[in-house]
């Protein structure tokens, strides 16, 4: 593939997603315009109209917005500003994003280089905003216009953190010393100004006699208001999606960027004299990039460098083929066997083992090198020939080195179907969604549930609340209704919907506070998606389900990834758990776990563990 198709064929994936993210905003941006037209009744809105409006209406929110302001004048200024200044800051956005989409992107790389792509101590002292940033701090206003913001602003209008002027600030930054901006504190919630207009269209429905207002007209300001949020969540989008094409332009740059000689009028690279100028006026200058600043010129090398420089190039050359050629053979040997038949369900191996030389049969195992042994040759070499560190071995035939992780086992028999095995390849072809493998097997198996049981319902316990929006995401993308515990108040609500609908089958829980308490025997099946450290809320968990009233018999699944810190855990705790099961008691204490036990999870060889 030439070089020009290579870049074409990178960057046609960012091309796709700024086409789409600007076909998305064109779209909504019709859309606002056309409200814009209809929606002026609001502000031509008789101040006699709005005379009664402190007598009329005592709900809360009106007693709140009358504590805060004096009468209804001031209500409708703040309105008609709010309006105004969210139209105006509108405006320059879509100018900006216009500039964006009339001009070629590869005009914003070398301004974005300088400004945030690849900074450096002097841009950041000459440091001028490049459109991209620009754009975005016009976004930033225009966010803060339309949603609600408690405190804080842009960084170019307010004291830094520490509370230091500009020009307290600059100097700081002459010396090397770079501070953290305050934060702007927010949500996507209803701005002040949507909050005093959602008020008066209240108090205009309630008091239709009074006001000439018509309930269309104050459904169009709402739907303007919902467009206008809709249209900035694209704007940003595209935004992104522009900064990573123009981010991914650079990369590109600096992957065809190439090993020159310093010309005879740049400075020198050791920068010795530029830093005792800089040393002379400000002794601790530049202290936070001079490392950074070394490997910004890393692809201009002094004469003397020359010899160095290709004897490493040829050096890692003759490495590179030698890997390429190992890598090569490897894809020609399993190229080959997989044309042989024994892959089928049964089929033996004849090839002998090279150590005993016995048949490898229906189970062996094989290295990286593609080289093949039998499993109990192979289990001897681990125990006794492994390297110091007990983490690798050295083929036999070739000597190359694998590391146990990396070994691979070979089993022609085909395993003995279960009910949770036994589903249809249409059932698995069905599951929607990017999933991960933990997720993509929680799902698989609520649809086994649901083929084998369709009234069985099921209870998902992980300590992350995190990984149970992760899961419920999945769920809907699957179409499995289900109800959550860890969302603040809604907890009665979600759990009547969940006891009492019968198309609510799953309930998402965290172990540490969804569970104690509750009585939930409608479940028959408990999910633990992660070990959990604490026996005693396993226990607590697996009881919500199992106790007193249950009819049905209680299956309780755990889920983990082979081969990482969640298998050796379970063998940890499981050990214990036998243990307590020999003396006939369980233990309640909270944490059971010993410091040789985190050696032991972080310990690749951990298989001693009983």
């Amino acid at each position: 593939m030439s070089p020009k198709k290579l870049k074409n064929k990178y960057l046609s994936k960012y091309i796709e997603t700024v086409s789409a993210a600007e076909g998305a905003l064109s779209l909504v941006t019709i859309k606002v315009d056309n409200l814009f037209l209809e929606t002026k009744a609001l502000l031509h809105l008789s101040l006699d109209e709005m005379a009664q409006f402190y007598d009329v209406v005592h709900d809360r929110e009106f007693k709140e917005i009358s504590e805060k302001y004096s009468n209804s004048r001031i209500i409708m200024y703040k309105i008609a500003s709010g309006i105004t200044d969210s139209d105006n800051c509108r405006k320059q956005v879509l100018k900006g994003m216009k500039l964006l989409k009339d001009s070629p992107l590869e005009s914003f790389v070398n301004n974005a280089v300088d400004c945030h792509l690849r900074t450096s101590a002097l841009s950041r002292k000459n440091k001028k905003k490049c459109e991209l940033c620009s754009i975005h701090d016009d976004i930033e206003v225009y966010e803060k216009s339309i949603f609600h913001f408690v405190k804080g602003d842009l960084k170019t209008k307010q004291l830094n953190r520490s509370g230091l002027s500009s020009e307290d600030n600059k100097k700081l930054e002459e010396a090397g010393v770079y501070l953290l901006e305050n934060q702007r504190i927010g949500n996507w919630t209803e701005s002040e100004t949507e909050r005093l207009i959602r008020a008066v269209l209240k108090y205009l429905r309630t008091n239709k006699p009074l006001v000439s207002m018509s309930n269309e007209e104050g459904s169009t300001h709402l739907s303007l208001i919902e467009a206008t949020k809709k249209e900035f969540k694209l704007i940003r989008i595209l935004w992104r999606q522009v900064h990573d094409m123009v981010a991914a332009m650079d990369e590109l740059n600096m992957c065809v960027m190439r090993l020159r000689l310093k010309y005879d009028d740049e400075p020198d690279l050791s920068s010795s004299a530029f830093k005792g100028k800089q040393s002379s006026s400000h002794p601790s200058a530049d202290l936070s990039t001079r490392e950074k600043d070394k490997f910004e010129t890393i692809y201009i090398i002094e004469k003397h460098e020359i010899p160095s420089q290709k004897l490493k190039l040829v050096s890692e050359k003759t490495i590179a083929i030698n890997e390429f050629r190992k890598k090569y053979g490897q894809l020609l040997y399993l190229e080959n066997l997989k044309k042989t038949d024994f892959k089928e369900n049964g089929g033996e191996n004849p090839d002998p083992c090279p150590i005993c030389q016995k048949e490898l049969g229906r189970q062996w195992s094989v290295l990286q090198c593609g080289h093949s042994y039998c499993v109990e040759c192979i289990r001897t070499l681990i125990d006794e020939y492994s390297s110091v560190n007990r983490r690798s071995l050295q083929c036999p035939m070739c000597r190359s080195m694998t590391f146990h992780s990396e070994i691979s086992y070979v089993n022609t028999v085909k395993e003995e179907s279960s009910e949770f095995n036994n589903i249809d390849e249409k059932a698995l072809e069905d599951i929607k969604g990017s999933l991960s493998t933990k997720i993509e097997s929680i799902v698989k198996t609520l649809f086994v549930i649901q083929k084998n049981d369709p009234d069985a319902k099921t209870l998902i316990f992980s300590s992350w609340a995190d990984l149970l929006n992760i899961i419920a995401v999945a769920l809907l993308e699957n179409n499995i209704a289900y109800a959550s515990l860890y969302s603040q108040g809604k907890f009665k609500r979600n759990l009547l919907k969940f006891k009492n609908r019968k198309d609510v089958k799953v309930l998402l829980l965290p172990i540490s506070s969804g569970a104690n308490g509750l009585n939930l025997i409608e479940a028959s099946h408990v999910f633990l998606v992660e070990p959990i450290l604490n026996p005693a809320q396993e226990l607590q968990a697996i009881g919500r389900v199992h106790r007193i009233g249950q009819t049905k018999p209680t299956v309780v699944h755990r889920f983990l990834i082979r081969s990482t810190v969640e298998e050796r855990m379970h063998k940890i705790l499981s050990s214990y758990q036998r243990d307590e099961a020999k003396q006939g008691s369980h233990s309640t204490e909270e944490n059971l776990i010993t410091i040789k036990d985190l050696k032991n999870i972080f310990n690749d060889d951990c298989d001693d563990v009983n």
